[in-house]
């Protein structure tokens, strides 16, 4: 949109560059001449530019327009004479403007014409209509250059506004709108680059992304308000939309719009009917949950017009607020409703009611999973007596220490004293001059709509000072954006998010907690390893030594597939063991190391109850009702909970 309507500014003064025919020219200026009305008072002056911004005396260039048969000259806006022009400061920088026309009455059509010609050619495409007081002052172009200095810009094109392209992104920041460690080498060898930290915002695009061309380009509404495309990605859809039935463009523009707009207003509706109206959509995909990332994904399906598709969802309701939640599942209904099936992984109890039928697999997790409770319509499943599921259904969830509550930790106005940390005049995001306490040694919670801007106050705010404070050893700390007391109390701040502990088929649960090292370790000590001389690495599947070398210890081999995603096929050498005979061979307490690693951490808390670590590591994941995850389970195949629980 913004490559086909909108208007290119100047990044020098802001003005837009002006491009029309010399027609176009001539009726501007004969506006401009009607209104104006020069006499010999008050002249109005046609110029063609000659020299922009460059040094020198230019003595050679005003004979030479001495000898095309001009008599005067503007250099650096002082009207001089051709003849017994003396030269100007050589060390200086200097722009000379050839006098084409002085009119003091308004010429005849032919001879305005004429002179227009003149000027754009004299001026290789540019002219300039002035005033000697210059209240009047316009420039005109017949190319895409600045017409006040001579700059030439490229065409307006897609790539140009685009971050992910070289033609449009910020030089320095490479359209991350953030600078990273891995960039500063090649940047200027300055050292505000190598003073700022790890992750800082672009100084020079100011998280823009884009260079100082593309963030010049703009559109305009009714009022005459500009506005350029990184300044209206920072606005909500409900904003967006607002501007887009407000844009003012020239007619021969607007069947273009009208192809355009469209289509992009009922793409932003479609955000909000999934409950996604809060995000600005300059938002980082990285600080999205996993259910709004997903809903994301589903506003664009609800934009195609597929049918006969098999829709598959995992848990899209992942951090909606309940009153939202309808939203969504209108949303769904509107894509079966276009010939489409959905078939959908979900805890909600409003989604599961208004399912036109129902799953259930269970009765619970891991081994004693994975079978069919029952299926058919939520009616029906409600009878059932042996599902957890059905019996949430008819009893609900009753509160486990309901009337216990925990006694807070007492006020106390002496800051030093205060078992609460308090954050004062906070202003992040959508967060306004937010003041508020909250008590150390207690579990609190923070909650709101979504988009209230609650991820914003914890981890955005919250988060960071307490780290900054921890780091600054500072009872009162002030920072840009609010102020944190007795944030340094704590020794560590630590975030447990979502996010993939692991993303390559090595990482499991049992890496991850640093238990496997200890594991290896004990069963390194064997008198049967110690005298066939295996180490704790020979126990490693990451490394060379003890692992099967067909498939490099994974105990499967990916097999790459055309146009389709990779397969995986179990290792035929050591049957998905991840390791040699030899290996294999060495048992602890009847068990080798690839059936350690089939373990849950349920059967595994009984295996090691003699080692205190590992017992009470493994223990600690029953407790989080994760007991049912085995030590080997590939990392990138856990759920964003899961993960979340194991990392906790």
């Amino acid at each position: 949109m913004y490559a086909r309507v909108g208007t290119q500014l100047s990044v020098q003064n802001g003005k837009p560059l002006s491009i029309a025919t010399e027609i176009e020219i001539s009726k501007k200026v004969e506006q401009i001449l009607s209104k104006v009305k020069p006499s010999k008072n008050n002249p109005l002056f046609l110029l063609a530019p000659i020299v922009a911004n460059r040094k020198g005396h230019h003595k050679p260039i005003v004979n030479w327009i001495r000898e095309k048969g001009f008599d005067m000259v503007r250099c650096d806006g002082k009207f001089l004479q051709t003849q017994g022009f003396n030269g100007l400061d050589r060390y200086r920088l200097h722009d000379i403007e050839v006098i084409v026309e002085c009119w003091t009455q308004i010429p005849s059509k032919d001879s305005l014409n004429q002179s227009i010609q003149n000027s754009i050619k004299l001026g290789n495409g540019r002219s300039l209509i002035t005033t000697e007081n210059e209240k009047t002052s316009i420039w005109y172009s017949t190319s895409k250059v600045d017409s006040s200095n001579g700059e030439s810009y490229p065409d307006l094109e897609p790539s140009l506004l685009s971050w992910n392209s070289s033609r449009g992104w910020c030089s320095f920041c490479r359209g991350y709108g953030k600078i990273y460690q891995w960039m500063k080498d090649d940047l200027p060898a300055t050292g505000k680059w190598w003073q700022m930290e790890d992750g800082e915002t672009c100084s020079e695009c100011e998280g823009d992304r884009l260079n100082e061309i593309s963030r010049n380009i703009v559109l305009y509404d009714k009022k005459d308000n500009k506005i350029s495309m990184p300044n209206l990605l920072k606005k909500t859809p409900d904003h967006i939309v607002s501007f887009l039935q407000n844009i003012k463009l020239e007619k021969r523009l607007n069947y273009i719009a009208d192809a355009i707009i469209p289509e992009i207003i009922e793409r932003l509706k479609f955000m909000k009917k999934v409950g996604l109206d809060y995000l600005s959509l300059d938002r980082e995909t990285s600080s999205l949950s996993g259910g709004e990332a997903q809903r994301i994904r589903l506003a664009g399906q609800l934009g195609s017009n597929l049918s006969g598709v098999l829709y598959v969802l995992d848990e899209p309701s992942i951090g909606l607020h309940p009153k939202d939640n309808q939203k969504l599942l209108n949303s769904l209904r509107d894509l079966q409703k276009k010939g489409n099936s959905l078939l959908v992984v979900e805890h909600d109890p409003e989604t599961i009611s208004q399912a036109d039928y129902l799953i259930d697999i269970g009765p619970y997790a891991g081994n004693e999973g994975g079978r069919v409770v029952g299926s058919g319509k939520p009616t029906e499943l409600h009878k059932i007596k042996y599902s957890p599921t059905a019996k949430y259904m008819r009893e609900g969830i009753s509160h486990p220490i309901l009337g216990k509550w925990r006694n807070l930790p007492p006020r106390s106005k002496n800051v030093k004293n205060s078992n609460w940390i308090g954050l004062r005049r906070v202003n992040f995001r959508n967060l306004k001059n937010i003041n508020i306490d909250f008590p150390i040694g207690s579990l609190s919670v923070c909650c709101g709509v979504s988009g209230s801007g609650k991820s914003s106050l914890v981890r955005g705010f919250i988060h960071k000072a307490v780290k900054e404070s921890i780091k600054e050893k500072s009872e009162t700390l002030k920072l840009s954006n609010g102020t944190i007391l007795n944030g340094h109390i704590f020794n560590k701040s630590i975030e447990v998010t979502q996010s993939p502990i692991g993303k390559t088929p090595r990482s499991t649960p049992a890496t991850y907690l640093g238990v496997w090292d200890k594991i290896r370790t004990m069963i390194s000590s064997l008198p049967e390893a110690k005298a066939k001389g295996f180490s704790p690495s020979h126990f490693s599947f990451n490394v060379k030594g003890g692992r099967c070398e067909v498939c490099k210890g994974a105990g499967r081999i990916k097999v790459e597939m055309n146009f389709l995603p990779n397969s995986y096929i179990t290792c035929s050498e050591c049957n998905g063991a991840r390791y040699r005979e030899e290996i294999l061979g060495l048992q602890w307490n009847g068990k080798n190391i690839s059936e350690i690693l089939e373990l849950t951490f349920e059967e595994a808390s009984d295996f090691f109850h003699f080692d205190h670590f590992l017992s009470e590591t493994f223990s600690i994941m029953v407790e989080t009702g994760l007991g049912y995850i085995k030590l080997g389970q590939i990392s990138p195949t856990l759920s964003g909970g899961e993960a979340q629980r194991l990392k906790l």
